[in-house]
Order: structure tokens, then sequence, then C-alpha cells
């Protein structure tokens, strides 16, 4: 039924409000590259087609800059919007008028279960695990910001569960998801030089990096143990 989830045999699959269907992957890695641009830019008009609905844990501050880069995809509908303190609503109401705003996130998750598809959860740091968990277990795709966890035991907890459920998630490490990143990524694993990718990374500061990486290799040089 539309606004279900839907999995097809590779799990990439996901069913959204019109009879078309959205790549979940394709669309976090869209939202993850729009993430690492200026947040606060105009939002474009919603283009015709398929529309991925999105509840936001957090309204304010981080979470206001992501749902901003997240609405930069055609595809992308805000539907709700949790928060505790009732103040940091307004920017996102200005911005997204038609959302339905919720005091406690686990109202919005049970309330909204069948008319949202993905959930990001910008919220202080000690709430990741809890509230990334609980998204999934409603069986949705999960956008959590860094630090994705506070030990490694959460961490095991949320990577377990999605596999086992087949979920599609993204931690909100949101440079890393940049072209030029991707780019000096690659570069490294191709062995190339990795002064050169920093470079591309950094346009107009290669000369820079190179001098800096050129004094460090000179004090570097000097720091001899006795004896040697």
């Amino acid at each position: 039924m539309p606004g279900e989830l839907h999995d097809s045999p590779n799990g990439d699959t996901l069913r959204v409000m019109s009879n078309h269907s959205l790549s979940r992957r394709a669309f976090l890695q869209t939202v993850g590259a729009a993430a690492a641009a200026a947040p606060f830019l105009s939002i474009r008009a919603r283009a015709a087609g398929p529309v991925l609905r999105h509840a936001s844990i957090g309204a304010s501050g981080q979470a206001l800059g992501d749902l901003l880069s997240f609405a930069k995809h055609p595809a992308f509908d805000l539907v709700a919007v949790a928060d505790v303190d009732l103040a940091r609503f307004e920017r996102v109401q200005e911005r997204f008028p038609k959302v339905r705003v919720y005091q406690d996130w686990r109202e919005l998750l049970k309330k909204e279960q069948k008319n949202i598809d993905s959930v990001n959860v910008s919220t202080p740091d000690h709430m990741h695990c809890l509230i990334g968990l609980e998204a999934m277990k409603h069986g949705k795709a999960v956008y959590v910001q860094k630090p994705l966890c506070n030990t490694l035991h959460e961490t095991r907890l949320l990577t377990e569960y999605a596999r086992r459920k087949n979920l599609t998630t993204q931690m909100g490490i949101q440079v890393s998801s940049s072209r030029s990143q991707r780019f000096a990524a690659s570069n490294r694993s191709r062995g190339e030089n990795a002064a050169c990718a920093r470079g591309f990374q950094r346009r107009g500061c290669a000369r820079f990096l190179h001098r800096r990486e050129s004094t460090w290799a000179a004090r570097w040089k000097k720091r001899r143990l006795p004896g040697q």
C-alpha cells in the first residue's frame, strides 16, 4: 500500500506516497552530499514525482541545518518534527508551514508511523542510540548525527539491528559526503599522493599544505633520541 515500506530483494526500495518508488540508499547519498553545503539556503519548490516523507527528531540548530540540506532534494517532504523545547519550533515552522510538531519523539513515532518513511536524529549526543534504535524498530530508514553513539556496545547494537532488518542508515559526517572528500579518499585508496588529494580538496591551499608538510618533516627530522 502507498506510504508503507516495501522491500525489494536487495532491501533497497521504499514505497512512497505516490505509486512510484524511491531508492532509500540513493536518497540518503544525495542528502548526505547536500548536507556538506551551506545549510541556510533557500528551499527550492517541490518537484512532481515520488515523495519521501520524513520526520526530524530535533527542530533547531544542527537539526534545522540538516532539514534545510535535505530539502534541496526534490523528493523530500517534511511531515513531522519533535523537540522538547517548544521555543525551538518557530524557524522550522516558518520554512515548513505544514509540518506537524510534537514535544515527545515517542509520540511522533507512534502517531506518524504510517505517514513517514525516514527519520533523522539530530539531538544531544546521549539520545542518539535510543532514538535511532526506536526509529529502526518502526521500520524507518535513519540518518543519525555524529557521534553515532557513546559506547561500542551502543554502536554494535545499532549496526547489528540495521543489518538484521536490512534497513538503510547513514551517520551525519557531512564532509565525508562531499565530492572533494570522496575524490581524495578514492585517490588514497589507489595509492595516490595524499598531499595532492588534500590539495584538491582544499582548492587554493595546495601550496600552503606543501609548505606546512615540509616544515613538519623538517621538525620531525630534528627530533632525534639520545644516541641516534
